[in-house]
């Protein structure tokens, strides 16, 4: 049996509906982040839009053969109409003579909601995300801060996609040797990607690597690694000869670590004691535990699965455990002197936000939720010492952040959404993320305020999902 391999952490980090998102998309006519909703009883769906400095390319799809409408405007007002009385359920319409660099609102027939795009000629963000718009298959995409111009990179799949912070570089995971997942990597310049720039850097069959994140110079990587039968562990890979160091391997789960910007800390999600037991004699003697399951057989079970990690207090952390929510007996010595078959249930682990310094130095836990309560998917803060998350509870998962040395948590977004995948802008002003907001629960891309104000960046049916946001170099 195989205890906490990277797809455990993302069994841990979402409910159902989360883990199809992280891993499918359409099959046939339904899509799987439309809570059932059947792709072509959509009224609009598939929305792309290209742009250059002068003009603009949108095109979609309509459920039924209805005129091709297209408002606009440079306000939410919007004010212009192009488009033609023809009925047609694929629908295109060109915008020319546009000014560069400049913003427009558009709304599609079909559509109650208003979207932007932004000629080319001017500064402008590249987002890298995942979706199976193309073959089926999740693959890892690159476009412009609104949706626009979007070109696929990856190809046989990828997800956990990572831009450097000069939009040079991107990472993500992928189908390597085995069939095992590697981190691949490619240059990217303003046109998108680099021809041939596309490799396969850890190239391992015996391991499962993924959700890295770049150094802020861009010559390490922060990771996720597992082997079969073990937990995950973070750690770091140095680009250029591919040397790596262990950060933390304490038998929990560990999951989406990310550097802060100015390199002195990662942050990451972890089960690390969040499921402890106090034994009741102690001090508790090193290397004395032996657990049995409290059934007929008192069937045994791996003692290295329990961590003392406090032997004066006989604290026992069980998030590595494979026996959760179990009866279980604890037999050991205390000063020399046996404790045999002390009962004990084993509590559920659930992700929270830690940190640690790049020489594996200092774990920190930021937050404290309680069991029913995951707390995951960091993310920095570009300059402020501010660290956002996915709060997980219930019926709603929303975004959430708290201060770089642990404290208060507060709110970003609200409502009974599935909001997931932040990421800040690379001013800082602005969330990205992926969320259910549309009518029929589709997740696409949407930004936020830090003030908790959403608006949706693209409309696709097949369900795009871990952003990442950088400059265009």
């Amino acid at each position: 049996m195989r205890r906490y391999t990277l797809r455990r952490a993302a069994q841990l980090a979402a409910g159902l509906l989360a883990a199809a998102a992280l891993t499918l998309g359409c099959s046939g006519d339904e899509t799987s982040f439309a809570e059932g909703v059947r792709v072509d009883q959509l009224l609009a769906r598939d929305v792309t839009v290209t742009v250059t400095d002068d003009r603009a390319v949108v095109t979609w799809i309509t459920r039924d053969p209805v005129a091709t409408r297209l408002d606009y405007g440079p306000t939410a007002g919007l004010g212009s109409v192009a488009g033609s009385q023809a009925l047609a359920t694929v629908h295109r319409v060109e915008l020319t003579g546009l000014a560069a660099n400049t913003t427009l609102f558009y709304r599609v027939n079909g559509s109650g909601l208003n979207y932007r795009l932004r000629t080319l000629g001017g500064t402008s963000g590249r987002l890298a995300f995942v979706s199976d718009r193309s073959n089926g298959r999740r693959e890892v995409f690159i476009c412009f801060e609104w949706g626009e111009n979007v070109e696929r990179l990856s190809s046989g799949g990828g997800w956990d996609p990572a831009l450097s912070r000069d939009g040079r570089r991107l990472v993500w995971t992928g189908p390597g040797a085995g069939g095992r997942p590697d981190l691949f990597a490619a240059d990217l310049d303003a046109a998108g990607l680099v021809a041939g720039s596309i490799v396969n850097l850890t190239n391992t069959a015996g391991r499962e690597e993924g959700e890295a994140d770049w150094s802020p110079d861009a010559t390490r990587l922060v990771f996720v690694a597992a082997t079969p039968g073990a937990a995950s562990q973070v750690l770091l890979r140095t680009v250029a000869d591919g040397a790596e160091q262990v950060l933390v391997a304490n038998g929990a789960t560990n999951s989406g670590p990310v550097w802060k910007p100015s390199g002195t800390a990662i942050a990451f999600a972890s089960t690390t004691r969040t499921a402890t037991i106090q034994l009741g004699v102690r001090p508790v003697d090193p290397g004395s535990l032996q657990v049995v399951l409290n059934d007929v057989g008192q069937t045994v079970v791996d003692s290295a699965q329990f961590l003392l990690v406090d032997a004066a207090q006989g604290l026992v952390d069980c998030s590595g455990s494979t026996v959760t929510n179990r009866e279980i007996l604890v037999s050991y010595t205390s000063n020399g002197t046996p404790v045999t078959n002390e009962g004990h249930g084993v509590p559920r682990p659930h992700l929270e936000i830690y940190t640690v310094a790049p020489n594996g130095s200092g774990l920190r836990r930021l937050t404290d939720s309680g069991e029913n309560v995951a707390r995951f998917g960091p993310c920095w803060h570009p300059t402020a010492d501010l660290v956002a998350f996915v709060s997980e509870s219930g019926q709603a998962t929303n975004l959430q952040s708290v201060a770089g040395t642990g404290g208060g948590i507060a709110g970003i977004t609200r409502g009974a959404y599935l909001d997931r995948d932040p990421v800040f802008s690379p001013d800082g002003l602005e969330l990205l993320f992926s969320s259910n907001r549309h009518e029929n629960r589709l997740v696409n891309l949407h930004r936020s305020s830090l003030a908790g104000d959403v608006v949706a960046v693209n409309l696709f049916s097949s369900g795009d999902t871990q952003p990442c946001w950088s400059v265009v170099p």
